[in-house]
């Protein structure tokens, strides 16, 4: 088992909601078109949530940014419940399809702050 947790104060992504450039950089186009139906505090929150998984998702399988792995690789999309849960592309793929691992992720928000937890099992 393999476990990454990521926290974040939500202040620290509000430039990034207006800012296209930066949330195609950091985010897949699933990703953007969530972000994107949302507004205000609601847009700034699930940017930071979203982050913060996709850190714990690089602490959990350890291997850090090397520059082989791009943020784009790992989206964090939701569910019909809204429930989160994770996909990803390209090299981190090839390297989560060689773990042989199930994966779940859980985003929360509270008092300024998001965090994630991902569990590789």
């Amino acid at each position: 088992m393999r476990i990454g947790i990521d926290l974040v104060r939500i202040e620290r992504f509000a430039h990034w909601a207006t800012n296209r450039a930066t949330l195609e950089k950091v985010f897949s186009p699933a990703e953007q078109d969530l972000i994107l139906e949302c507004n205000g505090k609601r847009r700034i929150e699930l940017i930071a949530g979203r982050f913060a998984a996709k850190e714990a998702v690089i602490k959990a399988i350890g291997s850090g940014f090397h520059g082989e792995i791009r943020l784009t690789e790992i989206e964090t999309l939701k569910r019909e419940t809204g429930a989160p849960y994770l996909t990803f592309r390209g090299t981190l793929e090839g390297y989560v399809n060689d773990l042989g691992l199930g994966h779940e992720v859980s985003i929360s928000h509270d008092g300024g702050m998001a965090i994630a937890v991902v569990v590789f099992y």
